[in-house]
């Protein structure tokens, strides 16, 4: 049986489809192919299961390759699985996750690693100083781009995108399934899932594992501007909970300590140009100069 996993980045892809390979024997796991000549079906062992995902976003340049893989005219999947997160969660995790694919490009930039840090660092340190917009804002400045209005367009062209595919697709939220709430998932697969799963070395990818992140990271004053522009969005998908918490720091572990991480794992040479333990000790007071 061949399956695939479609979703946009950082809306548990990865975890989802290791979990469902790795509940289904004889599996082979193909990671984020990047070209449809990967799917040309001799190349395929015949006798062992195939799932393969892939990032949405990453096809973006490609629309009809894309429409061809979940209309099977490339390979034949049986079943054909989408991601889908509090758009909240995600922008957030995209947040944290850009830098891995930014310092792979940009060798000799470190000051604004550093700045992108002690951003980070800032609002671990005091939650209330900063909202998400801001820091949105911030990262436009240093990096490029324009986060939201991006990450907006693309919410809306990947969520019209599922809702014209073939019927024999399943929508997976991921808040459920991180409450392993998977009866109807099971049911579509036919399968039980195991949920004790390595992630062997895509372990890095792991951030928090959890949802409901942005209770504890946004502000008031992030509301209305969310939802002007996801706010239709998450309504029709159930995500209707505005109650913000008012924690007196962050995890640091999930934020810029997993910033950290990724650029040590992926440039460790690269990275011991980076004053990062100057940059940890100092705290506000490096955010202050």
């Amino acid at each position: 049986m061949n399956i695939l996993i479609l979703g946009k980045a950082k809306t548990g892809t990865t975890i989802i489809s290791k979990t469902i390979q790795q509940s289904l024997p004889n599996t082979a796991y193909h990671f984020e192919p990047k070209e449809p000549s990967f799917f040309i079906c001799k190349k395929w062992n015949s006798n062992k299961n195939h799932l393969a995902k892939f990032i949405y976003d990453e096809w973006q340049a490609r629309p009809l390759l894309r429409e061809s893989l979940v209309h099977n005219e490339l390979i034949e999947f049986k079943k054909l699985i989408y991601t889908m997160r509090d758009p909240r969660d995600e922008i957030i995790s995209r947040l944290m996750y850009f830098i891995l694919y930014w310092a792979s490009r940009n060798r000799g930039e470190e000051r604004k690693i550093e700045a992108w840090l002690r951003i980070l660092r800032e609002k671990e340190a005091n939650p209330r100083s900063i909202s998400l917009i801001e820091i949105i804002e911030k990262k436009n400045r240093l990096f490029g781009g324009n986060l939201l209005a991006e990450f907006t367009e693309l919410t809306k062209t990947y969520l019209k995108f599922v809702s014209g595919q073939p019927s024999h697709g399943f929508l997976v939220k991921y808040e459920d399934f991180v409450n392993k709430e998977n009866k109807s998932l099971e049911g579509y697969l036919g399968f039980k899932l195991n949920t004790e799963v390595s992630l062997g070395n895509l372990e890095s990818k792991k951030r928090s594992a959890s949802y409901g992140n942005w209770k504890s990271f946004i502000l008031d004053s992030d509301i209305a501007p969310l939802n002007d522009c996801l706010g239709d969005t998450m309504e029709r998908h159930g995500y209707l909970d505005w109650d913000i918490e008012t924690p007196t720091k962050l995890d640091s572990a999930i934020y810029s300590g997993y910033v950290e991480k990724l650029l040590k794992k992926t440039k460790p040479t690269w990275v011991k140009n980076l004053h990062l333990s100057k940059v940890y000790a100092s705290g506000k007071k490096a955010m202050k100069k």
